[in-house]
């Protein structure tokens, strides 16, 4: 890759604005929907609230969206995304269907997820001229709405960053970008390059088969990649940031802080290429209980349960999460017996009896503290010199934060 002038002046424009373009068109795009009674045209009382998410997928025209409530006055009849600015009523655009289509709990608790195409206005939805609307029998015109407003998700955004181009550094390679980036906390990342991908934006000099080299202050190599599927396909992937040509390369890496350095080059020839790093906020409730180490027989559990959906959606929750060892410590056979698709239900009051409505941190704990459960029960926290426990567990470790809420280990399975 012979990179000349064009980079270093007129080019690196060139470069971040098809890194734009490229963004612009290909980043999913994500709305969210405070849902009250408050929001209702006309207005109703109701002691009732939700969150609604969707992420609207702009090269596919597709949606997936989360929907939760808590203290609805009755089973849902009906949910749908309407059309209409605030203040107003519309058409609806998406029927999301009845209670039949949500996850139900004590509490007039309610979560649903739905994906497929977006048959709506666009424009409407951009323009923040969609809402979620959730119908009960006590409120047939409505008891919860929420308009759908755009977001500038604080989960996925760029770095600043360096870059310049060299010209035949004379590393037996044809050229290099270089950029640095500097990390106050360990933080999660991706690094991306784009050569080929660069071509559905009109770049026909773009680099072929774009590599990357990801050094520390120390300037150890600590990763590399040439060709994105070939090692880290599903992690890429689940950001939503891969890029288009199997050829081009990307990292993804939980670096700690500091200072790093990433080089782009080539051995296949010259070209253009953009580098990118992206911060890679929190991942949800379920993803990182399934990377702790400590708690997959519980995952396996959501998973049975069918709440693994409740639990990724929007929340926020608070998990009272059992360890492996907790749950290894029921008496012979029981845990067999609640993941038989029998006792589903009685697997999911199990389950939802250690999870809260909101993010309850360990400095919001007081001694003989009773909160109610997303099962319908309460549990009592107390907080002896040993350490602060809820029921007869111990809470081993706290505050493990997550993108929709909040997790705290403890010792022993909790029994309603």
């Amino acid at each position: 890759m012979k990179l000349n002038k064009l980079i270093l002046g007129l080019g690196l424009g060139c470069l971040l604005a098809a890194s734009t373009a490229f963004a612009a068109h290909y980043t999913p795009i994500r709305f969210v929907a405070e849902l009250s009674g408050d929001n209702e045209v006309p207005a109703v009382s109701t002691d009732a609230t939700g969150t609604a998410e969707l992420w609207l997928y702009p090269e596919t025209n597709t949606y997936t969206l989360s929907v939760t409530t808590t203290g609805l006055s009755g089973a849902i009849t009906g949910s749908h995304i309407h059309e209409a600015a605030a203040g107003s009523n519309g058409a609806v655009a998406i029927g999301l269907g009845d209670f039949s289509s949500y996850t139900a709990a004590a509490g007039g608790f309610y979560a649903g997820t739905f994906s497929g195409d977006y048959d709506g206005d666009l424009e409407a939805l951009l323009a923040g001229e969609a809402y979620v609307n959730i119908h009960t029998a006590i409120n047939p015109g409505g008891e919860l709405r929420g308009q759908l407003n755009r977001q500038i998700d604080g989960r996925i955004t760029a770095l600043n960053y360096s870059a310049r181009g060299l010209i035949n550094p004379g590393n037996g390679r044809v050229g290099t970008i270089i950029g640095g980036f500097v990390l106050g906390t360990e933080t999660k990342v991706l690094i991306r390059a784009m050569g080929e991908s660069l071509q559905d934006f009109g770049i026909n000099n773009a680099l072929p088969d774009a590599a990357i080299e990801l050094y520390n202050s120390g300037e150890v190599l600590i990763a590399s990649n040439d060709d994105w599927k070939l090692t880290q396909s599903a992690n890429v992937q689940s950001t939503g940031f891969a890029p288009l040509v199997d050829s081009d390369a990307a990292i993804v890496a939980t670096l700690p802080a500091g200072s790093y350095t990433t080089q782009v080059d080539s051995s296949k020839g010259a070209g253009v290429a953009v580098l990118e790093v992206y911060v890679l906020g929190m991942d949800d409730l379920v993803a990182v209980l399934s990377a702790t180490g400590q708690h997959d027989t519980l995952v396996a559990a959501i998973e049975a349960a069918g709440l693994d959906g409740v639990l990724m959606g929007p929340g926020p929750f608070t998990v009272f999460a059992p360890t492996d060892a907790a749950f290894a410590a029921l008496p012979a056979g029981t845990l067999d017996n609640l993941l038989l698709p029998a006792n589903v239900a009685d697997l999911q009051s199990l389950l939802l009896y250690h999870v809260l409505s909101g993010s309850v941190m360990a400095g919001d704990l007081s001694d003989n503290l009773s909160v109610s459960t997303l099962q319908g029960s309460d549990v009592t926290i107390t907080l002896p010199a040993s350490g602060p426990m809820v029921n007869a567990a111990a809470i081993t470790e706290v505050d493990i934060q997550t993108s929709n809420g909040v997790i705290h280990s403890i010792d022993s399975v909790l029994m309603p």
